[in-house]
């Protein structure tokens, strides 16, 4: 319900300069105790001082999304303002001591901020929503707010904006000049959206109210008022829109285990000091980048990785995995790719060496359904399985076909032919597998093979396999063998072995030399390919999976709720369980 007029613009307002409303930990995300004409007055303090800030209305879908993943929470603890967008934010408030918190909620913060804009002359600009709503809620504020400045809206595309429109909506960003940009798309990709856009858009305030637009336009039908007092607005919104099921049973359920966990002091959610000091400039922003770059510099590996048990997991699917390995063999980087599964990651928790092999990866990909599941669950939505056999067919198509189009090329120097060694298994499944790829991929460069015995090299062994790598510099050094043993020679071998990229791709070489059948379809999707596995061959895997599956997710949900911790350094022992901190705080 919205609040009546006197309540925001008959008050009084702070006088400029007045310090930032007080703000408390919701699993580790900055969250403002606050109420409607405290809100007001934050933009008016932004404004009047000549600032550049962002501000957003947080939800429990916002929590969630930064507590999963570390950028978008660095992107809200940074924030000139979070608004309590949700009883349950509000409910945590109040119990750590702030009294006076009441619901922000996005809507009634657009209304009540364009009511407060006549008395001080502000600009809007409307940006997001779908086709068509953007210039409706601006004829209805128009009437509703008679004398309101609305200087311009854009209704983006329903994918990433090119570079083109970009330019455009800059450009009438920059002719509009307007004080506050409004921003109505869906959580996380508003908030990305709006800090990436940070020191391109030019106005005071950039704040994304969700779908505040279609309420306002009158679009969607808000929920009544005793509906948003008890915190069921979730559930209006789910039967009105039942596509949001997949969300709120993923979210709900954790939020509240996870609240439970920090009010009892069971888990701890401290905010970082740099909480309090919110962005107020581009050269803020700028700043902050650089100081996380050299704090990226110092570590491996980066923190864009999915932390799982210990073992960091790039965020990647099959085509930008492809993009990167290929774009790194041209540039002439070396480095080695783990194919890693649950059971890579299981091999790791009792054998730190392992570990730091994974954690310093070229890159390691999620060659399994729970990793992939594991990762979208922590916010990286484009996050896919790459299977390595599935992964090691791409990369040797593509090289393939530019193989094929550089002999054609009429360039005066052409570039060489990006080359392959296949290093496992035996020397007649090599010969099959050479000989299948090669019938399946014209133009394809195989520069050598080679059949390692079953026990480590030996001296002579070692030097003679370094003869034939040096006689042919492969691009692409493929390894054949089991883990963890692949992912042992790569380490080993990398530095003493001239090449670019190895990549361990396991049971790959008998797959594609014809000898073994893959497991269907549905199987790999459904993260049941251990199952098929299993009944192909009982006697010998029957004890792994007995042990693996089980203690895999026990442990993932240990991780979850915060009850084990792991780190990604090379410190320590692998997936080591470090002492919950109890001093926890709200």
């Amino acid at each position: 319900m919205m609040r009546p007029e006197s309540s925001i613009a008959g008050e009084p307002l702070a006088p400029a300069g007045a310090g930032q409303p007080p703000v408390f930990s919701v699993l580790g995300v900055k969250a403002h105790a606050i109420k409607m004409t405290a809100a007001v007055r934050a933009f008016d303090h932004a404004i009047g001082n000549n600032l550049k800030v962002y501000a957003h209305a947080l939800g429990v879908a916002g929590v969630m999304e930064g507590w999963r993943n570390p950028r978008l929470r660095m992107i809200l603890n940074r924030s000139y303002l979070n608004t309590p967008d949700g009883m349950p934010l509000v409910w945590l408030a109040r119990y750590f001591g702030h009294r006076d918190t009441e619901r922000v909620y996005g809507p009634d913060l657009l209304r009540e901020v364009c009511r407060y804009s006549l008395r001080k002359g502000w600009r809007h600009f409307f940006f997001g929503a779908s086709p068509g709503v953007a210039p409706l809620l601006r004829e209805r504020v128009e009437v509703q707010f008679p004398g309101i400045q609305v200087v311009g809206t854009y209704t983006p595309p329903f994918r990433t904006m090119t570079d083109l429109e970009l330019a455009e909506l800059i450009r009438l960003v920059d002719d509009a000049q307007p004080d506050i940009f409004w921003i109505s798309l869906s959580t996380p990709h508003q908030l990305y959206f709006m800090f990436d856009q940070f020191e391109h858009i030019h106005a005071k305030v950039m704040c994304a109210v969700g779908f505040a637009f279609d309420v306002n336009a009158g679009l969607k039908k808000d929920a009544p008022a005793w509906i948003k007092q008890m915190g069921l607005q979730w559930l209006h919104r789910l039967v009105r829109d039942p596509r949001l099921w997949r969300r709120y049973l993923r979210d709900n359920p954790l939020f509240l285990g996870l609240i439970a966990l920090q009010l009892l002091r069971l888990r701890r959610y401290a905010l970082s000091p740099d909480a309090q000091v919110p962005i107020t400039s581009a050269s803020d922003k700028a700043e902050l980048l650089s100081s996380r770059t050299r704090a990226d510099s110092r570590s491996l590996p980066s923190t864009a990785r999915v932390n799982v048990l210990g073992i960091g997991i790039d965020p990647v699917n099959m085509k930008s995995a492809v993009e990167e390995l290929i774009s790194a063999a041209l540039a002439g980087r070396k480095g080695y790719v783990c194919v890693t599964g649950v059971h890579g990651v299981m091999e790791s928790q009792q054998d730190e060496q392992l570990r730091q092999i994974h954690n310093r990866s070229l890159l390691t990909v999620p060659d399994g359904m729970p990793l992939v599941w594991e990762g979208r669950w922590r916010g990286f939505s484009k996050m896919r399985r790459v299977y390595g056999p599935d992964l090691m067919l791409n990369i040797l198509e593509r090289t393939a076909r530019q193989n094929h189009a550089q002999r054609t090329d009429s360039a005066p120097t052409p570039r060489l032919p990006l080359r392959h060694f296949f290093c496992g298994a035996t020397p007649d499944i090599l010969q099959r597998l050479v000989v299948n790829l090669q019938r399946r991929f014209p133009g394809l460069c195989v520069v050598g093979c080679y059949a390692p015995p079953f026990r480590p090299l030996n001296a002579d062994e070692e030097a003679d396999l370094a003869r034939q790598v040096a006689a042919c510099q492969p691009d692409f050094f493929w390894v054949g063998l089991s883990t963890p043993k692949q992912e042992r020679f790569m380490a080993r071998y990398l530095p003493l072995l001239d090449v670019k990229i190895m990549l361990g791709v396991g049971a790959a070489f008998d797959l594609h030399a014809g000898l073994r059948a893959d497991a269907p379809g549905w199987a790999k999707k459904t993260g049941l390919q251990w199952l098929h596995r299993l009944l192909q061959e009982p006697r010998r895997l029957w004890r792994r999976y007995l042990w693996i599956v089980p203690t895999f997710l026990w442990r993932i949900v240990l991780q979850h709720f915060g009850l084990m911790k792991y780190s990604l350094d090379g410190r320590g022992a692998a997936g080591r369980r470090e002492n919950i901190n109890r001093k926890g705080t709200g």
